[in-house]
């Protein structure tokens, strides 16, 4: 016969496991059912060449955090081509050394996220409209971000995001706590230092790499992050979004509203990957989609930059330069893979669409172009000139790019 207390501790802790197991399955259930803040779907897993400041760390949850613990002027949005514009810190503001250039005396906050399309982009501005005074914003949008098949991603759903804020609700709440991924990036933020430390040996093991790769190396990785835009979600498949349209003129007119300074930018890209537009035969989409974003932008009396890749700064020796080694990758001119344009060519650019003289004499004249419904069609038709004229002289890297006659099946993502 068991002794009284040896009874009560037992069942004691067959409570204490049960209660503690029920709060287990549910928090696993909830994070499998709804990901409120991204456990199932991380994009860093599998976004090449991520920011070293965002490595290992939910953007999602990032941004939301440091747009709360920070005060700025200006907002950056857009994808992670936002991310590599100019020099920010791991709390998302960029250093004054750069930011000054372009923005005497104000605060910028750089909200560049992986893959976002237009719909995250409206709901990280309307995050930042309700914590901050802003007095200017950079609008990056992509070709990609305004396609029907790139989806909002696990995590990117409203009521996830309002558990960074943006209202509240009982959903909100219970995003905001019963969450894996919330708990260890909350230890992130408030350890700092300890998490540093990590990161910056993770980052030191890849820099420290003994030899630089190979010549063969370095062309099939080009052939990969450019071959990376056959995906359903990117060029392979595309449908204008109507719901993205709509988004813009809502973060237009939000922005509008609150008196603040907009304007949009394309990004530049390397002509390999624009090429990807017209042999996955998207060049009448990718017309309509400069339209589309003009119409809207205009509406707002928003200026609209376009940057060509046709240019003598797309035609660099793009395998020279190995940013898996390489510490001053960021300084490389002009383009470290096909998608991304450095911090060089992407200061010059905010230079132009703020109306700051250049100090370079190098400047081509189609790099950047305000777009109006008054010149969309002529500058899209020299657009397409000025791709005959350079593909006739530069054809250089154009095996690099995926000679894929027809465009992927659309019917499942994959």
């Amino acid at each position: 016969m068991q002794h009284r207390d040896v009874k009560r501790a037992k069942f004691f802790n067959i409570f204490i496991l049960g209660g503690v197991t029920l709060v287990a399955g549910v928090v696993l259930a909830v994070n499998i059912a709804m990901d409120p803040w991204g456990l199932m779907y991380n994009p860093n897993n599998h976004t090449q060449g991520a920011s070293p400041n965002f490595q290992g760390v939910n953007e999602r949850i990032t941004h939301a955090y440091w747009m709360r613990q920070n005060t700025f002027d200006v907002l950056h949005v857009g994808s992670s081509r936002v991310r590599y514009m100019l020099d920010k810190g791991i709390d998302g503001i960029i250093s004054s050394a750069q930011s000054k250039t372009v923005y005497p005396d104000k605060t910028v906050y750089s909200a560049g996220i992986s893959g976002t399309n237009m719909h995250i982009m409206r709901r990280v501005t309307e995050h930042a409209l309700a914590l901050q005074d802003l007095s200017q914003a950079i609008l990056l949008i992509d070709f990609v971000s305004m396609n029907d098949a790139r989806p909002d991603g696990a995590g990117w759903k409203d009521e996830r995001y309002e558990g960074g804020r943006i209202s509240e609700s009982k959903i909100a709440i219970l995003s905001n706590y019963l969450s894996f991924n919330m708990f260890s990036t909350s230890l992130e933020n408030m350890f700092p230092d300890i998490f540093a430390n990590k990161d910056e040996s993770s980052i030191a093991n890849i820099i420290k790499m003994p030899e630089p790769r190979s010549q063969k190396d370095k062309e099939e990785q080009w052939k990969l992050l450019t071959s990376e835009f056959f995906r359903y979600d990117l060029y392979g498949c595309y449908s204008l979004s109507q719901r993205a349209i709509e988004d813009i003129d809502v973060t237009l007119a939000q922005l509008k509203g609150r008196d603040v300074d907009v304007k949009i930018l394309f990004p530049p890209i390397h002509y390999t990957l624009y090429e990807m537009i017209w042999r996955t035969g998207n060049w009448e989409n990718y017309k309509n989609f400069v339209r589309s974003v003009v119409k809207i932008a205009a509406k707002y009396d928003v200026p609209t930059w376009h940057s060509s890749p046709y240019t003598p700064f797309t035609d660099m020796d793009i395998l020279k330069y190995d940013y898996a080694v390489d510490k001053e990758f960021d300084l490389q001119p002009n383009y470290y893979d096909p998608g991304h344009a450095n911090q060089i060519i992407s200061l010059e650019l905010l230079k132009i669409a703020q109306g700051i003289p250049t100090e370079r004499t190098d400047i081509p004249s189609n790099f950047a172009t305000q777009l109006t419904p008054k010149n969309i069609e002529l500058e899209l038709t020299k657009l397409s000139e000025q791709r005959t004229s350079f593909l006739s002289r530069s054809l250089k890297f154009l095996y690099l790019v995926p000679a894929k006659a027809e465009k992927p099946g659309c019917s499942t993502p994959q």
